[in-house]
């Protein structure tokens, strides 16, 4: 399951890859990558009013998934603001209802100086990405 913005689409079909796409200012890139029940979101460039509800709808479909784990990969963004927040919080919040595990992975700066100053970092579980189909078992550090 693999969702693209127009600027990821053209550099695929011209043989580059999503992470080769130079993004316009204010654009998002979200795609989506699953393997052994861990579904991971990476996210790209500005997470703004005008772009949080693309993020929201993706954690909507995450809930429709099987997914045990949905990871988070915000390491390309460039800036978030609260309904960037809020669109985290509230997806954290129905899948946990749901009893999905939510995390967020390489935490851009401009993230975590969100997270610190209002207070909510702690409130997500940050997932190092090459253990999270291990973490998602359980087995972290496991080996």
């Amino acid at each position: 399951m693999t969702h693209t913005n127009a600027a990821t689409r053209g550099a695929l079909m011209s043989g580059g890859s999503a992470d080769q796409v130079v993004l316009r200012p204010g654009e998002l890139s979200i795609t989506a990558d699953r393997a052994d029940g861990v579904l991971i979101f990476t996210v790209r460039g500005e997470i703004d009013i005008a772009s949080a509800p693309r993020l929201a709808a993706e954690l909507r479909r995450a809930e429709a998934s099987d997914a045990e784990l949905v990871v988070i990969d915000l390491a390309d963004v460039e800036f978030i603001d609260s309904s960037g927040l809020h669109a985290l919080l509230k997806g954290r919040e129905r899948l946990a209802r749901n009893g999905r595990r939510f995390s967020l992975a390489r935490v851009s700066s401009q993230v975590r100086r969100l997270l610190e100053l209002t207070g909510t970092l702690g409130l997500f579980s940050v997932e190092d990405l090459e253990h999270a189909s291990t973490a998602r078992d359980g087995r972290a550090g496991a080996g």
